[in-house]
């Protein structure tokens, strides 16, 4: 028959915390582990799963990335844009339409 321990206890063997141990479980990457109401047990015999989070540091302050401040700030341009067109904007019914409208036919003799 097998033995079986808790989170806590494979933690302390396997020096890591309880916590990341429950969440291994949960993903089943601890081959033999089953959950007994809200414990964790696991087989004494098994093996420590390798860490699959990344520790290179590749991802680190992605925000710093020279590609990511790049999209942020096309990003802002664009809405910018966005807000000085819409500013800029006449509506065909407005009056200052009407108003250059009248300016430039009327002024030089056209009837609309």
């Amino acid at each position: 028959m097998k033995e079986y321990c808790t989170a806590k206890e494979m933690s302390e063997k396997w020096g890591i915390s309880d916590r990341r141990i429950r969440a291994m479980c949960s993903q089943g990457k601890i081959e033999g582990a089953f959950q007994l109401g809200r414990a964790w047990a696991i087989p004494k015999d098994a093996k420590r799963p390798a860490d699959g989070r990344i520790k290179t540091g590749k991802y680190v302050d992605w925000r710093k990335n020279s590609c990511y401040l790049f999209v942020v700030i096309c990003h802002m341009m664009k809405k910018l844009v966005k807000k000085i067109l819409l500013r800029n904007y006449i509506s065909p019914n407005s009056n200052i339409k009407k108003q250059v409208m009248e300016e430039k036919y009327y002024g030089r003799g056209y009837d609309i």
